[in-house]
């Protein structure tokens, strides 16, 4: 694992009688002797998600830091954390990029602040401008910024002596479920609700149908192993966007959602069919939202729509619990449409020192290479790619 050895300290004025000082974290050893106060200032922190939980940042780092170097800026007043910005830094082209901690497994990603101290955001930056001769890029992305976020995180760029563009990039939709599931039902069309019956009884007319809903881990683990075989026979695989098949992504799941079970946050669903796990729906309960992360079936059972069918079931007990929303997190893939209208956005920051190799690499990825891999020409390629995958690559129903 690629692992720089300093730990740099530096100090600040505090209106409070303790110092504040900010650390630049890069051995996994010094990022362990974080937990505790990661754990606590995620406790304290209402915008904080699942993903920037220790349990599944520890997780990430395991799995995927073999060719990372850890670049964690952290503000602490005594022995107690106050703000983290939980970085890693990779080569990208000859570049050398810092993004968040979790990135590409990660549907929310952003800074840790203590609720009491928005302020400390431009100190982060501010150590990140100080260390700017060992970074080109910093590509922030899955944030999901409000006004007032944006507006902070603009403001704090300049005054910590970096610039950069923040700009939209993507959407997660989401299901208030704060109400009765009847009533949701029926502000649905009829189409939808003969829908969701037809296709249960077509799963009925195959086989004995039962669904199950996992939340203690060594089931939660035990069920895991099934879905990954359903997601190994799954459309996913055959179009190349399987996660938990392959051995890096099934290290990763088993040891995040087994951590996040033993803390109360993970439940598995697992639809079967004549007693053979044919559909599952990996979920994280956080602060009373229910967060989709991963589902699907198997392929030979599509006709049936065995997704559907579990994902009114995962809805419906989140209306039954009074869970705050169904959160179908990042990505507007259309059988979201089928169940919510609403979005929120998320959104993506490129930033670089001032330095002239900086601003280059900024500019060519930012503006350029990235733009024209999403410009509908650039997509259509990509989808191209895929199609030469698979046939086809539906939704998970």
């Amino acid at each position: 694992m690629a692992i720089s050895t300093s730990r740099i300290r530096f100090s600040r004025v505090s209106r409070s009688r303790a110092p504040l000082f900010t650390e630049w974290i890069t051995t996994e050893a010094d990022f362990h002797t974080l937990e505790p106060g990661w754990r606590a200032l995620c406790d304290r922190s209402a915008e904080s998600s699942v993903f920037q939980s220790w349990e599944w940042i520890s997780a990430w780092w395991r799995a995927f830091g073999a060719s990372r170097e850890l670049r964690v800026a952290i503000v602490r007043q005594g022995d107690r954390l106050l703000a983290a910005a939980p970085l890693t830094m990779r080569p990208l082209g000859g570049a050398r990029l810092l993004e968040f901690l979790g990135a590409g497994r990660t549907d929310y990603l952003g800074f840790l602040l203590d609720p009491a101290r928005p302020d400390l955001l431009k100190m982060l930056l501010s150590t990140l401008a100080e260390r700017s001769a060992e970074w080109d890029i910093l590509w922030l992305r899955d944030m999901p910024l409000d006004a007032g976020g944006i507006a902070a995180l603009r403001g704090a760029l300049p005054a910590a002596g970096l610039r950069g563009i923040v700009r939209p990039w993507d959407v997660a939709p989401y299901l208030p479920t704060t109400g009765r599931w009847e009533d949701y039902l029926s502000q649905r069309s009829a189409n939808f609700r003969s829908d969701l019956k037809r296709k249960r009884r077509r799963l009925e007319a195959a086989g004995p149908v039962a669904i199950e809903r996992h939340r203690e881990p060594v089931d939660l683990r035990a069920a895991l192993l099934e879905a990954i075989e359903i997601e190994r026979q799954s459309w996913k695989q055959k179009a190349g966007t399987a996660r938990m098949s392959d051995p890096v992504g099934r290290t990763f799941f088993l040891d995040a959602a087994g951590a996040l079970a033993a803390s109360g946050h993970a439940e598995l669903w697992l639809l079967r069919v004549a007693a053979q796990a044919v559909a599952f729906y990996l979920n994280f309960l956080d602060r009373r939202r229910v967060r989709y992360y991963s589902g699907t079936y198997r392929s030979d059972f599509q006709a049936m729509s065995p997704g559907k069918v579990l994902m009114a079931e995962a809805i419906h007990a989140a209306f039954e619990e009074g869970r705050e929303e169904f959160d179908f997190l990042r990505g507007n893939e259309s059988y979201k449409a089928t169940w919510t209208d609403q979005c929120r956005p998320l959104y993506e920051a490129f930033i670089h020192s001032r330095r002239l190799r900086s601003r280059v690499a900024t500019r060519l990825m930012g503006e350029l290479l990235l733009p024209a891999k999403r410009h509908p020409r650039g997509q259509a390629l990509v989808e191209q790619i895929q199609r030469r995958r698979a046939r086809s690559a539906p939704g998970p129903e």
